[in-house]
């Protein structure tokens, strides 16, 4: 559902700010990624995201520059 894909990018934007991140993904966009990338990518844990009923798996991609360390 549209509304519902853009309601939980909206969360994840909010844990965006709360986390001082450039990017998040949701789990289902990582695993949407080619095999391929080259993004550097760290789990931040599971997150209840309002209007969800079970915790939503949520990454942080950075590039090599952005993080000394994952």
């Amino acid at each position: 559902a549209h509304s519902d894909a853009t309601n939980t990018a909206s969360r994840i934007e909010g844990l965006a700010k709360q986390f001082d991140c450039s990017i998040l993904i949701h789990e289902e966009t990582l695993k949407g990624l080619p095999k391929d990338h080259n993004w550097k990518y760290r789990s931040l844990g599971a997150h209840l995201l309002k209007g969800k009923e079970r915790p939503q798996q949520v990454y942080e991609i950075f590039s090599s520059r952005d993080r000394e360390s994952v």
